[in-house]
């Protein structure tokens, strides 16, 4: 039964989330728990939601649409964490709590004036691309800075941090240089840019290797199928 197994797997993630957070010796705050309900249905979702899951993200739009709507009376935060075009910007900015790819200037200013004219700030992430990966979206390492100056000022904007996604590894600990990186990179930034709000927060790690992002000091995970089980669509 989904149930049973997806609530013994939520209790298994929260207690491996806050071991690694009681030996992280840079998680100070409570790490965010993001179960990635991407092609997920509706009743493993559900399940997920009573055992006691409160944030959930999605890649795609149209999906993210859809499963807000279907669980709207839910107390669900929504976080935006795949690719995000500009023409379906309208559709996400204050919907979801945070955007966590945020990864060009054109994105950035429609994502703010979208923002504006709802009288809100959206939060967001910049998306690093740590590794360079041709098949991966994000800020390469070497514009971070300049792209950080650009956008700092668009009002529409809260950017709360940085995000990444680093090489697929089949031993966590290889992800480690990545995650140590990103947080050094979040740390230069707010010694030499956001000297008045600093970005606060780690996007990083998942269902492979979110203790080692934890003990390198991120504040959000993202967990699927160690959550919700395989995919089923």
């Amino acid at each position: 039964m989904a149930g049973p197994s997806v609530a013994k797997n939520w209790s298994k993630i929260k207690n491996q989330v806050l071991h690694a957070q009681k030996n992280s010796k840079f998680t100070l705050k409570e790490v965010c728990i993001i179960g990635v309900s991407k092609l997920q249905n509706e009743d493993v979702i559900e399940e997920g939601l009573r055992s006691g899951v409160c944030h959930l993200g999605e890649n795609y739009v149209q999906e993210l649409v859809k499963k807000m709507d279907t669980f709207a009376n839910q107390k669900v935060v929504w976080h935006m964490i795949g690719p995000l075009q500009s023409n379906k910007a309208k559709l996400v900015v204050g919907r979801v709590e945070m955007i966590h790819t945020l990864d060009r200037e054109s994105l950035a200013q429609t994502i703010s004036n979208l923002a504006l004219q709802k009288n809100i700030k959206q939060e967001v992430f910049i998306q690093v691309n740590i590794a360079n990966e041709d098949s991966k979206s994000g800020i390469s390492v070497k514009e971070v800075a300049g792209f950080a100056k650009k956008i700092k000022g668009l009002e529409g904007l809260d950017i709360v941090g940085l995000m990444t996604m680093p090489p697929f590894v089949s031993n966590a600990e290889n992800s480690r240089p990545y995650f140590s990186k990103l947080r050094e990179i979040r740390d230069e930034l707010n010694a030499n840019i956001f000297l008045d709000k600093k970005l606060e927060y780690l996007s990083m790690g998942t269902s492979q290797d979110f203790e080692v992002a934890i003990d390198e000091g991120a504040t959000h995970i993202r967990v699927g199928s160690t959550l919700f089980g395989e995919r089923t669509k």
